[in-house]
C-alpha cells in the first residue's frame, strides 16, 4: 500500500494520532515536506507517539502533532500558514493551537532561558519581530515536553556535539518534566554517549 493516505494503515500496530488529525495535515501537504530523514508527517506523528507514550493529555498530544507546521526558527518550511490558524484552531482546539503557534515563533534560546517561578505570565521572544509571546506555567510545561519529544524523535540526526548541548539546555527545563520524559532525557543522553549524569541533574534541580 503506498501514498500518504496509507500511513495510517501501515503502522496500525503503533499508537494512532486521531485519523482526522493526519487527514488535515495530509491535506496540507505534510507528508510531501521533507524532515529529518523522513517527511514532516513522519515526524509530527513520532512527537505525538512520544508525547502520548510519556502520558501527556489530549491538548498536548495533539499540539505535538502540530508543533512544527507553522516552521520553526530552524525548520522554516511551513505546511501551514498563519492566515489559517483559526482552521487549525478549530481542528485541535484553540488551546491546543496555541502551543504550535508559540513553538513556531518563539526564539527557543528565550524558552531555555527563561524560569518560571510562580509567576502567572511568561514571556518568550517572537522570532520575527521580537514582540513578546506570553504563556503560564502550565503551557511552559507543556512546551517543555513538546520540545523534548521534537528532539528525541530526530535525536539521530544530530552530531555528538549538538547532542549534548541539546540535552544540557533540557537538563535546565528538566523540573517541568513529568517522570517519564525525565527518564526519557536521561535514556537518550545514555544510549547518545553523552558523558551527562541527567538524573543527577534532574535530582539537583528538583
Amino acid at each position: 500500500m503506498n501514498g500518504p493516505a496509507s500511513l495510517i494503515e501501515e503502522q496500525a500496530s503503533e499508537p494512532q494520532p486521531p485519523r482526522q488529525l493526519i487527514e488535515f495535515l495530509i491535506a496540507h501537504d505534510a507528508s510531501s515536506l521533507a524532515h529529518s530523514d523522513a517527511t514532516l508527517l513522519q515526524h509530527l506523528i513520532g512527537t505525538w507517539r512520544l508525547l502520548a507514550g510519556w502520558g501527556m493529555d489530549v491538548a498536548c498530544c495533539n499540539a505535538g502533532l502540530f508543533h512544527s507546521v507553522y516552521g520553526t526558527e530552524v525548520f522554516r518550511q511551513t505546511a501551514i500558514a498563519l492566515d489559517e490558524r483559526n482552521a487549525v484552531a478549530r481542528t485541535i482546539g484553540p488551546e491546543a493551537e496555541y502551543l504550535p503557534y508559540v513553538f513556531g515563533m518563539m526564539e527557543s534560546a528565550s524558552f531555555f532561558d527563561a524560569w518560571p517561578d510562580g509567576q502567572e505570565r511568561i514571556e518568550l521572544r517572537n522570532r520575527l519581530d521580537a514582540s513578546a509571546l506570553a504563556i503560564d506555567t502550565a503551557q511552559y510545561a507543556a512546551l517543555a515536553h513538546i520540545l523534548l519529544a521534537n528532539f528525541i524523535e530526530q535525536m539521530a540526526i544530530y552530531s555528538p556535539a549538538l547532542r549534548q548541548a541539546m540535552i544540557e539546555r533540557f537538563l535546565r527545563v528538566a523540573p517541568h518534566l513529568n517522570a517519564a520524559a525525565q527518564e526519557a532525557l536521561a535514556t537518550s543522553a545514555q544510549s547518545a554517549g553523552v558523558g551527562l549524569d541527567v538524573r543527577v541533574g534532574v535530582a539537583a534541580l528538583g
